[in-house]
């Protein structure tokens, strides 16, 4: 995308001006909504990832690497999302191992079946991996990480806005609190029952954050395919 020795700033100009456009967007201004900001933070995170392992077949798996190791940690961008990973538990038919999960925060998750309509954010349900791992072996990385923010972001909401201009229905559009939370939960009566959203906010802080990562590794790009990609463990 840039080559010269000016493209460092260049390259953090053009992102900043994208993210502001994003955020604007999302506020309204010229007709814009949730899904353009969405799409224009996706191409950016998008881009960044295809320039740095460049090629096809990897897309969600290159993405997701940018998105959980050049980010800060201080935006906990790896949380896995606890009320998606539980709904396929139930699906699955292994109820013994969602118990186990829902132990962990007995006044956040009713038992299955039971309607729920508490409204959660990510913050008071969603766990680490390292947490989630200590209750069973079948919790495995690859398994957990499937639910992790930058996965579930990639499957259930930029690819949903990109291939079919709305969110799977994992996911939501609009917050269901007013509180403002990174990341939130929409209760539904049919399956599944809570639907993720993302912050747009906070999804500009991760590409900002990216950006910033990117920058001392800038011309060295493209640079080796993981042996392992994070996504798969």
């Amino acid at each position: 995308m840039f080559s010269n020795t000016d493209s460092s700033a260049r390259f953090h100009a053009w992102v900043q001006e994208r993210i502001d456009v994003a955020k604007r967007l999302n506020e309204g201004e010229c007709g814009g909504t949730y899904a353009e900001a969405i799409l224009i933070l996706s191409s950016i995170l998008s881009g960044i990832a295809a320039d740095m392992w460049p090629g096809t077949g990897k897309d969600r798996r290159r993405f997701v690497e940018l998105w959980a190791n050049y980010t800060s940690s201080e935006l906990k961008p790896n949380l896995i999302s606890v009320p998606l990973l539980l709904d396929t538990l139930d699906a699955d038919g292994l109820q013994d191992l969602a118990a186990k999960v829902r132990g962990t925060r007995p006044n956040a998750f009713y038992p299955p079946g039971v309607a729920d309509m508490r409204i959660v954010t990510g913050e008071y349900v969603d766990q680490s991996e390292t947490e989630l791992k200590k209750l069973d072996t079948r919790l495995t990385s690859e398994k957990l990480r499937s639910f992790s923010y930058g996965s579930v972001f990639y499957k259930h909401v930029r690819s949903g806005y990109t291939h079919e201009y709305h969110t799977t229905d994992f996911a939501s559009r609009y917050p269901m609190t007013s509180k403002r939370a990174l990341v939130s939960y929409v209760n539904y009566a049919t399956p599944p029952h809570r639907r993720i959203h993302f912050d747009v906010a906070w999804v500009a802080k991760l590409a900002e954050s990216v950006s910033a990562s990117v920058v001392p590794i800038f011309h060295q790009q493209p640079i080796p395919d993981p042996k392992l990609w994070w996504v798969e463990g």
